[in-house]
């Protein structure tokens, strides 16, 4: 299944309704859910799992996203959330590499 197909049923949502919300036609919806187009970068817009979108792993839309208050690219989110599944002894040694990793560029 495409995946804007996917994520606008999991949204619950009709062709014209997602067109909407994206700001393009419904026929450009059925264009890219065809494979003809590809995925807008307005998609990010609806809360969709950077992850899923590159990978296919975990929820596809984002519930809840603790860094909505906070300006972020996608890398800066996909570190956060890939951090944020990690358990807490890989948690400590990620912190710990990046101190030295930071620590050699201030030599």
């Amino acid at each position: 299944m495409n995946k804007l197909k996917a994520i606008r049923e999991e949204l619950g949502l009709t062709q014209q309704e997602l067109a909407s919300k994206l700001g393009i036609s419904r026929s450009q919806v059925g264009n890219i859910e065809q494979g003809i187009r590809s995925i807008t970068p307005r998609i990010k817009d609806l809360k969709v799992n950077p992850n899923w979108i590159k990978s296919g792993q975990g929820e596809i839309i984002n519930k809840e996203n603790k860094y909505d208050d906070f300006e972020l690219d996608d890398k800066e989110l996909e570190f956060l959330d890939l951090y944020d599944s990690l358990d807490e002894d890989s948690q400590k040694l990620i912190i710990e590499t990046m101190k030295k990793i930071s620590s050699k560029k201030a030599e």
